[in-house]
């Protein structure tokens, strides 16, 4: 039952996402892809960027996330 309600909650959220949001979710938290690797990554919306721009993304996507989850 309590991982029911922790997929629900993971589908709310990734639905609501922007669609760089669901691309770095996917990349580091399903494949667990490191922040080098994403930035080295072709074709990656985070191509050339540096680890703490990265890093910064990855802190108000979780910031974003959890705003999500105290609404619902």
């Amino acid at each position: 039952l309590q991982y029911r309600r922790y997929i629900q909650m993971y589908d709310t959220i990734i639905t609501i996402l922007t669609p760089k949001e669901r691309w770095f979710v996917d990349k580091y938290y399903i494949q667990k892809h490191t922040i080098a690797s994403i930035s080295e990554e072709k074709g990656s919306p985070f191509e050339g960027c540096v680890r703490s721009t990265i890093w910064r993304f990855k802190q108000k996507l979780l910031k974003h996330a959890n705003e999500i989850l105290l609404a619902i």
